[in-house]
């Protein structure tokens, strides 16, 4: 990839998206966030890229599960049902390992539902594996190229 890979992070806890970017930097992964506390900003967000036909749809959306205002299968729902945005993978990113929580998610399609590992070190492998196989071993779709305007 020719460009830094454009995630869009939702998750409301400054702990949590603090030690996911610093580790993200930690394995040289070259990217850019786009952060937002809530379902809702990040739906605002993205249906706003959609309107102006942007070239900087994300690459992949990472969720959190439990937000206030919509939380991640409610988002997750939206996002799946939409045309335009389904072919974004969506990655959740929880503390949450109760079974029903992971039937829902992969119940609306998401791409991927990761527990947040509570060591650091397995945290940062557990990134580092979700780094690889996003960025080497998965082909995904350029996010831009379904945005722009026939001529």
């Amino acid at each position: 990839m020719d460009r830094a890979f454009n995630i869009v992070l939702v998750e409301d806890n400054p702990i949590d998206i603090m030690i996911l970017k610093k580790t993200f930097f930690n394995i040289n992964a070259q990217c850019a966030f786009t952060e937002f506390a809530d379902g809702e900003k990040a739906l605002s967000y993205l249906e706003t890229l959609k309107g102006n036909l942007s070239e900087d749809m994300p690459d992949m959306i990472i969720t959190d599960l439990h937000l206030p205002r919509m939380n991640g299968h409610a988002l997750l729902s939206i996002l799946k049902a939409d045309d335009s945005l389904k072919g974004i993978p969506v990655v959740m990113l929880s503390n949450s390992n109760a079974e029903s929580d992971i039937k829902e998610a992969y119940n609306l399609n998401v791409n991927s539902y990761i527990v947040k590992p509570l060591n650091l070190g397995v945290y940062k492998e557990t990134i580092r594996s979700f780094w690889n196989f996003w960025t080497g071993a998965a082909s995904l779709p350029d996010p831009t190229q379904g945005m722009k305007k026939a001529v």
